[in-house]
């Protein structure tokens, strides 16, 4: 009887350590396969930066053709050449290891500065820029978010009357204070006080399309941090900037250009802004324009999340 015992606990025993091996085996299965996944998405997102940079060199050589040949040739018109690249916001397509890369190219200087903007400059176009949006309170949200963005920018803690200083951002779930200062990033726009985010990124994440439209055009398209001149250059403003000057009685826009002189604008690059559009991701890179192309600035380095992530 006791021998029989002992080999039931020894069959029980056995069994036991089997079950324990299977469950380790198992788990360094389980293991071994996210270390596969993690690491072929580490290699998708090192290669989809490769790509990226790769585009931002090709862009900056093509600039500097654009400009030797602006400034060896009388230009009447804008349709210079299939060759030449201009920082006017169109879509291109560069193939790159039999890989079409999307990527449009703006020029900061059409944009609108919202740190040296002047206040009834910075109403009017965002006023006219969520009645675009078919806003029904549109001048009312307008003026909440251009009040919170003057008082963001200024040295006081006083709120403006449809505006928001350190007293209202304390009181949130998530409580920060005003910096009082300027924006040291356009991003900092989604902590002012009645900018949502569908209102600075737009609905350009949820379209397949890398065009920018009226509709899904967010206030990260039409203002920047880098327009150091304060000066919008209409020449180069994306299209929706475009519409809302051309309808409007902005005061601190370049006089409308032609000709040669339109071209003299176009070639005096600087602070440019290149988007890279890679499978369900948008890669924004702000940059200094320079010569040789080895003496780039890169200011940011923005990295959009997949698509879904944050809806």
């Amino acid at each position: 009887m006791i021998k029989t015992a002992n080999k039931g606990s020894v069959l029980i025993l056995v069994l036991w350590i089997v079950m324990m091996l299977g469950v380790i085996a198992g788990f360094y299965g389980v293991d071994s396969r996210i270390r596969r996944i993690s690491g072929r998405a580490e290699l998708n997102d090192i290669q989809a930066r490769l790509i990226v940079r790769s585009v931002l060199l090709y862009v900056n050589l093509k600039l500097s053709e654009t400009k030797k040949y602006l400034n060896e040739n009388q230009v009447d018109n804008l349709e210079i050449s299939d060759n030449l690249l201009l920082p006017n916001g169109t879509v291109n397509i560069l193939n790159i290891s039999d890989r079409n890369v999307e990527f449009k190219l703006e020029d900061e200087r059409g944009k609108l500065d919202i740190n040296n903007s002047q206040e009834e400059n910075l109403r009017e176009v965002i006023r006219q820029f969520y009645m675009l949006k078919g806003d029904r309170e549109g001048q009312k949200q307008a003026d909440i978010v251009v009040d919170s963005i003057l008082d963001w920018r200024d040295s006081d803690d006083n709120p403006r009357d449809n505006g928001a200083e350190s007293e209202y951002y304390s009181s949130l779930e998530i409580p920060y204070s005003s910096p009082n200062r300027p924006f040291k990033t356009l991003e900092e726009l989604m902590l002012v006080r009645g900018v949502t985010r569908e209102a600075f990124l737009g609905s350009s994440l949820n379209n397949s399309s890398s065009e920018t439209s009226f509709i899904s055009a967010g206030l990260k398209d039409i203002l920047t941090i880098y327009n150091y001149q304060g000066r919008v250059v209409s020449s180069v403003a994306p299209a929706v900037l475009a519409e809302i000057i051309e309808n409007s009685e902005i005061n601190n826009k370049e006089p409308e250009l032609t000709g040669q002189n339109r071209l003299n604008i176009l070639k005096n690059f600087d602070v440019l802004k290149l988007s890279v559009f890679l499978d369900s991701r948008e890669y924004q890179v702000i940059f200094r324009y320079s010569e040789p192309v080895s003496n780039i600035k890169i200011l940011r380095w923005i990295e959009s999340p997949p698509q879904g992530i944050l809806q």
